[in-house]
């Protein structure tokens, strides 16, 4: 069945998909491998950071960073990890300006998706639901739920229960939930008419995550999203941007963001694990959810403090950090200070300052520096330090965290390449043709120019591709 529908675009995300490893084999990719050849698949730069969050939020919004106040999956300037709130983005989501313009959106696991909108159309949430559950919050309208039971459509795996399975169960599983959506956006597509349907895959990003020494494993995973494409041009025949919001790499040395300003005098640790570990196991009893590794820093002293998942540290100020002790006075010299001290490692490509990187409203709540480490380095926190151990109990997790702030060394070598994100990712189109130089603010525009819509002037990007609509 081919749809009926003439004025439709197809968006199709897929996380952490490399050009580089598209290219170097692209004779194993039918799609794929038809785009390289007519020049319709290119490099795209990703946000810095290259993280699912801020890359994902710039895509369908057009603004960078510091205008929609995403530089994580985590609110940067507390001591806890605080799951950012998707729903309260103040810059209008691409979905919302058609919506406003009464056209039909099928939005389908994007991972800044929850809880969902109540749109013209669907939306069905991404990996940052909570419950991962089928129900009103990850899913509008609900009336479409038991379609979905019906194709046990599955929102998100459980990351740990992969580690645990074998490589062919693994790609049964990941198979199974990737082919799911696929037919789900079929059947939601023509169910309600869309004019703009949004599908993202996000289990490339999983199995790079986790198995980045497999390399065949990786490329079954690419290959099998790159028939489903296949499927999806067979059965829309409708023009289709690709695009991804960050890469991959393999990296063997790890970094301790928190461990490096210890060693460089700009963080200290607590002492008292034992009492430590009491204090941590009496909050949770109280519902609170601290963050070990959080937990055993002495903010009385210390200056500075790492987030993994902004490749960013924030200074402890006065009045901005619950338990602040640099003083607005001295926060330019500590800052400056702190980028020459960073420089010396030897471990980062570029250091900036958040305003020489963003701009906007919203460029106070970012890190106070932004980095970009070395292509040999990942950078790591604390709790993923441990999760090298594969330590999940809160105790034996202290344990290891003590050991590790006890060796003291920043440095983590690991036995076999591990993967981690990329700044070059992918933009692609189908039935068009792709400017020069795309950038990752131009996917909203070029969405709203397809409908003939002008973008709103705030938005940084601008229109780079030239469909072919048939009449």
């Amino acid at each position: 069945m081919v749809s009926s529908i003439v004025k439709r675009l197809i968006v199709i995300g897929i996380d952490g998909a490399s050009y580089n490893l598209i290219k170097e084999n692209a004779s194993r990719f039918k799609f794929f491998s038809r785009l390289l050849k007519n020049d319709g698949l290119k490099p795209l730069i990703s946000t810095i950071p290259p993280s699912t969050v801020p890359a994902w939020m710039s895509i369908f919004t057009g603004v960078n960073l510091g205008k929609h106040g995403y530089f994580g999956f985590t609110e940067q300037h507390s001591y806890e990890y605080k799951l950012v709130r998707f729903n309260k983005c103040v810059v209008p989501r691409v979905w919302n300006i058609l919506n406003d313009r009464g056209l039909k959106s099928i939005v389908v696991n994007v991972p800044i998706v929850y809880p969902d909108e109540s749109i013209r159309g669907v939306m069905v949430a991404g990996m940052f639901s909570p419950s991962n559950k089928l129900e009103e919050k990850n899913v509008f309208p609900p009336s479409i739920i038991p379609l979905l039971r019906k194709l046990n459509y599955i929102i998100d795996i459980d990351v740990s229960e992969l580690k645990e399975l074998s490589i062919k169960e693994v790609y049964d599983i990941l198979s199974s939930i990737v082919e799911a959506r696929t037919e789900a956006f079929k059947l939601l597509m023509d169910s309600f008419n869309a004019d703009l349907g949004i599908l993202v895959y996000t289990e490339t990003d999983r199995v790079q995550h986790l198995f980045w020494y497999d390399k065949e494993l990786i490329l079954r995973i690419y290959e099998l999203v790159d028939k489903q494409i296949s499927e999806l041009l067979n059965y829309f025949d409708s023009p289709m941007i690709i695009v991804s919001d960050h890469g991959f790499r393999g990296v063997k040395k790890g970094v301790i963001g928190d461990l490096l300003l210890h060693e460089l005098g700009y963080l200290k640790f607590r002492d008292n694990y034992y009492k430590l570990l009491l204090r941590i196991i009496l909050r949770r009893l109280k519902g609170y959810k601290p963050s070990i590794e959080y937990e055993v820093i002495d903010w009385s002293k210390t200056l500075a403090y790492f987030r993994r998942d902004t490749w960013g540290f924030v200074l402890n100020l006065v009045g901005r950090q619950p338990n602040g002790i640099v003083n607005q006075k001295e926060y330019e010299k500590i800052l400056d200070k702190l980028i020459s001290t960073l420089k010396l490692t030897n471990l980062f490509d570029y250091l900036y300052e958040s305003s020489e990187l963003y701009n906007g409203s919203f460029v106070n709540k970012a890190p106070d520096i932004i980095t970009v480490p070395r292509q040999d380095v990942k950078l790591l926190s604390l709790n993923e330090a441990v999760e090298i151990t594969k330590s999940s109990k809160t105790i034996k997790r202290f344990t290891v965290i003590k050991d590790i702030l006890r060796n003291a060394d920043p440095i983590v070598k690991f036995d076999r390449e591990v993967g981690e994100h990329d700044l070059i990712g992918i933009v692609g189109i189908y039935r068009g043709y792709l400017r020069d130089k795309p950038t990752i603010y131009d996917i909203t525009p070029s969405i709203l120019n397809f409908f003939q819509i002008k973008a709103p002037s705030y938005v940084d990007g601008r229109p780079v591709v030239e469909f072919e609509v048939s009449k």
